[in-house]
């Protein structure tokens, strides 16, 4: 189209500040003192110089040091966080290292009694009744009308599934074209009336998912939501848009969203349908938000594939559509299909990476700006890692 031949797809950002990258503070605990029980000392922090590499982002940064992304951009107030370049600085705020315990004290000996002293017979545990045999949670499958409006995911939400379960369900179903009165078969979790007496325990338990992302189920919402009107980050764009970023980032905070790997899963599915390199579009998802649907730059690149809301109304008429950048299968075709016309038009793989970034007339014009060309290269590192 016309009008959007000029406009890059999306402005480059490094996942946001809001995103957390799931690891726990250290906790530092003191030894017990000699007249005060053990009391817990709160963790401290050390700034760390670490330089930028090719292919480094700020939430590889932060998970690489154990730190998070809002304290990294807290520390670094003169960065450009969207235009990372190698060799650049960046003070990384890490967890200090654990005071060392002080020794406890000894336990005064206990005396043994003596032979003279006669035992008393110890008594038997008098055995515990048999449990009462518990009720066996079990899944099965509901058939559900597609109504007006509705998308995959928020079917999946409406009846808390995972997205995961319900493509396995439905092998022959087009994600992307739910078509009105269709039927889709849904997991649903449900209890058996005869269940089975509970097996006796193991010796050592499984262990329980730390989180429902990784049961399989939502991304973890992020714990502080960033908000870029008025700050220096923000001078450059127009203020409707960063207003509209704020707001969108706010939504989606707020959301039921898929997590990483179910993210991975519908990008390499969308790529597939397509006919779009998937190591490709997984390399240009990562780079663009690590795979989170949460992710609003300060300009309102939205979700997963940072896309622009111009260029995702160029990109519905592409898919055939209207696309909902808010919906992240409805984000991730928008990225795919763009990736699509762009290797239709472009002549190598350089630079469909780089007009993805800065636009494909922008590129044949001016060919390749420093950026740009720091962007190629760590999407090129990213596709090495997905096997590309």
């Amino acid at each position: 189209m016309p009008l959007t031949y000029d406009v890059p797809v999306a402005l480059h950002a490094a996942p946001p500040a809001h995103v957390q990258p799931g690891r726990a503070h250290a906790q530092f605990v003191k030894g017990a003192a000699e007249s005060s029980p053990a009391a817990e000392k709160k963790p401290t922090r050390k700034v760390k110089n670490v330089t930028i590499r090719p292919g480094d982002s700020v939430y590889a940064i932060a998970r690489t040091h154990s730190s998070s992304v809002a304290a990294i951009v807290k520390a670094n107030p003169n960065i450009e966080f969207r235009r990372l370049v190698p060799g650049t600085v960046l003070k990384v705020p890490v967890p200090a290292s654990a005071p060392k315990a002080t020794k406890p004290v000894k336990k005064q000996p206990v005396k043994k009694p003596s032979k003279a002293t006669s035992a008393k017979p110890v008594k038997k545990p008098a055995a515990k009744p048999a449990k009462k045999p518990t009720k066996k949670a079990v899944r099965h499958t509901k058939s559900v009308t597609v109504r007006p409006g509705d998308s995959l995911y928020t079917l999946t939400q409406r009846h808390h599934a995972s997205l995961a379960s319900v493509i396995k369900a439905n092998p022959g179903l087009d994600a992307r074209r739910l078509h009105v009165g269709s039927q889709v078969k849904i997991p649903v979790a449900g209890v058996t009336s005869a269940a089975k007496p509970a097996k006796k325990p193991t010796t050592k338990p499984a262990r329980k998912p730390t989180s429902k992302a990784h049961a399989g189920g939502y991304a973890p919402k992020p714990t502080h939501v960033v908000k870029y009107a008025g700050t220096s980050a923000a001078r450059r764009y127009p203020a409707s848009a960063v207003a509209s970023g704020d707001r969108h980032r706010q939504q989606l905070a707020q959301a039921n969203l898929p997590n990483q790997a179910q993210i991975r899963s519908m990008i390499v599915a969308t790529s597939k349908r397509y006919g779009v390199d998937p190591t490709l579009a997984l390399a240009i998802g990562w780079q663009e938000s690590g795979h989170r649907q949460s992710a609003v730059s300060v300009c309102d690149a939205l979700g997963t594939m940072q896309v622009m809301p111009a260029t995702g109304r160029w990109a519905g008429d592409l898919a055939g559509r209207k696309l909902n950048l808010m919906d992240p299968q409805d984000n991730i075709t928008a990225g795919v299909v763009t990736l699509r016309f762009l290797t239709q038009h472009a002549n190598n793989r350089d630079e469909v990476i780089g007009s993805y970034y800065q636009g494909l007339g922008a590129v044949r014009k001016h060919g390749f700006y420093p950026d740009t060309r720091q962007y190629v290269s760590s999407v090129k590192a990213h596709m090495k890692r997905f096997g590309g």
